[in-house]
């Protein structure tokens, strides 16, 4: 005869419902205080303080250092400067890897049509000119090159007097640019190229049968340890193809249009919203920092005013 124990039965199910209802209980009061609980806002920078990193192309790097330093002694803004190819910068900017950049060019049509499907709006800043600079060795004794000779040592690799041309880095604007000007590939497999500026120019020191290309910062503000290298280089004069003169990279000729090499210098701020990017573009585009490219060398955007100070003395003198 089969025997069931009823109270048994009840019992059993009585604790297996007291259970659920325990397990229940606790997940509700758990998911109720991670609910409850405040999440820390991020923590963003203003367009005068906090923190930024800012992506600058290799061949004007000192002169954003310059722009940094005085910045940063007005203000509680900390900017970290990340030295970097072209090519790498605009990489970074479209994997939102980077948010503000210093390039030697505008972004394309193409590269904010990208930057926008990312949802990035970025806006541009022109703030300066600078050029690229010819580099040879003084054991050589040309201080000119020829227009035609620049072309075939770009199409070609060499020409009657250089082994072939290098740059400081194959990414770099500087391939870019003066392909671009010069009106050949920047696609060359016979270019010259290092990891930086300084391997590059210790190489054109010593071989007097190469030609470099640079930036011209670089020699307006050059680092105190290249001293050994530089009295060893010079820039070389440049023929103008349009006017068939003999021009060079100085603040007169860039400003004029006469040195054929010029470069207008943009600030590219992809932060989205009145960041310290926002802030740092309008320092550098204003007054100070205007005044600041001035004094480098460079080409300002827009030359700062100057006022007269007419001394009391010197008026009542007049007067008299």
């Amino acid at each position: 005869m089969l025997c069931f124990d009823f109270g048994v039965f009840i019992n059993h199910t009585y604790m297996n419902k007291k259970i659920k209802f325990l397990v229940g209980l606790g997940l509700l009061v758990t998911l109720f205080f991670l609910a409850c609980q405040k999440k820390e806002p991020k923590v963003r920078d203003t367009i005068l303080t906090g923190s930024m990193t800012v992506s600058v192309d290799e061949s004007v790097f000192p002169i954003i250092e310059d722009e940094q330093a005085v910045f940063q002694s007005q203000y509680n803004g900390s900017l970290k400067l990340k030295p970097s190819s072209e090519r790498e910068i605009l990489q970074a900017l479209t994997l939102k890897k980077a948010s503000f950049a210093v390039l030697t060019r505008d972004l394309t049509q193409t590269e904010r049509k990208q930057l926008i499907a990312h949802k990035i709006s970025p806006k541009s800043t022109p703030f300066a000119y600078d050029a690229l600079a010819l580099v040879s060795s003084r054991t050589s004794n040309d201080t000119i090159i020829y227009w035609k000779e620049l072309h075939d040592l770009l199409s070609k690799g060499s020409s009657n007097r250089f082994k072939g041309i290098v740059f400081d880095n194959i990414n770099s604007g500087t391939v870019r640019a003066i392909a671009e000007q010069v009106g050949v590939s920047a696609e060359n497999p016979t270019f010259y190229s290092f990891t930086n500026h300084e391997e590059a120019l210790k190489f054109i020191s010593t071989h007097q049968d190469y030609l470099g290309v640079f930036g011209v910062n670089w020699f307006l503000q050059p680092p105190l340890h290249w001293d050994q290298w530089m009295k060893q280089l010079q820039i070389l004069h440049l023929e103008n193809p349009d006017t068939r003169t003999m021009s060079y990279p100085s603040q007169d000729e860039i400003a004029s249009g006469e040195y054929p090499l010029a470069r207008h210098l943009y600030l590219i701020n992809a932060q989205g919203y009145a960041g310290l990017g926002k802030g740092f573009a309008a320092f550098v585009a204003g007054e100070r920092g205007q005044r600041i490219i001035l004094k480098s060398g460079l080409v300002p955007e827009k030359f700062p005013s100057r006022q007269l100070v007419i001394r009391k003395q010197l008026l009542k003198k007049t007067e008299n």
